[in-house]
């Protein structure tokens, strides 16, 4: 019931369609007819870059999505707290119907993102850089809605219990700052190989990344094709799953404990 509520108030919220899919689209379009002049002339590069944008994209489209969401735990605390004591609705099931409905928003964004990226991209190279596993973008696109769900609701969480809500607008931005820092980091520079598999910030783009090329992940992009090595798409995933799996226990045992905060405070400057 909670999570039909929130996918039907997600999907009618102006704000997040567009942050989440038109200010998402006209960085497509930039990356598709913008910056794409350094790039060689050749399919398996233009593909390559389709792909780069696309991860980034829906890496950047999952972060203002738990933007959005962790506002409804900010403003909802005084409610969730009376609620898990005198009601039957219970903590994890709280967090699994909101987890289960960001997964739900992520999924259709990416295949939204998915579709244009390939619009944009073919169009303006004259190729058909179709996707290759689209069906892992969307579950990718899943998996990247559920755990910035769980990282934002954590953050919030716990400067509601305690480091106190003057500061809760900057805590809900901290899952889209990360985005940005790992995001445009890993694709402009060269990162370690334990924080491109440890971050699960840089295993949700890049997994969306191989899931359009359809060839692993160069470790180094800035390097021409098959001069370097390569990224293991599976062991990303995995670490992906632990990472969520954690989060979500993390965020099971924190919403327990909740306690009932005047909005107020959280618009003090």
């Amino acid at each position: 019931m909670i999570g039909k509520y929130f996918i039907k108030s997600m999907l009618k919220n102006r704000n997040l369609w567009g942050w989440e899919v038109l200010f998402m689209l006209f960085w497509l379009f930039m990356g598709a007819f913008v910056f794409t002049s350094g790039f060689p002339k050749q399919e398996v590069y233009y593909k390559l870059n389709a792909a780069i944008w696309f991860g980034l994209i829906g890496l950047i489209s999952a972060s203002t999505l738990a933007t959005s969401i962790s506002q409804s735990i900010y403003y909802g605390n005084s409610s969730l707290a009376y609620a898990f004591r005198f009601t039957t609705l219970k903590p994890s099931g709280y967090i699994s119907s909101f987890m289960l409905s960001a997964a739900i928003i992520g999924g259709v964004f990416s295949g939204i993102m998915l579709t244009v990226t390939y619009a944009l991209f073919s169009y303006n190279t004259g190729y058909m850089l179709i996707p290759k596993f689209p069906y892992v973008s969307v579950i990718t696109g899943f998996a990247a809605g559920a755990f910035m769900f769980l990282l934002a609701s954590i953050i919030i969480i716990v400067f509601n219990n305690y480091l106190g809500l003057r500061n809760v607008t900057f805590a809900s931005f901290i899952p889209m700052i990360l985005t940005y820092l790992f995001g445009f980091t890993q694709f402009n520079t060269v990162l370690p190989a334990y924080i491109i598999y440890g971050s699960p910030f840089t295993d949700i783009s890049d997994i969306l990344v191989w899931s359009y090329y359809g060839h692993r992940v160069p470790l180094n992009t800035l390097e021409p094709i098959g001069t370097g090595g390569y990224i293991n798409p599976e062991i990303q995933a995995m670490i992906l799953v632990i990472w969520i799996l954690i989060l979500a226990l993390s965020s099971f045992l924190l919403i327990k404990k909740i306690k009932p905060r005047s909005i107020e405070e959280g618009r003090q400057v």
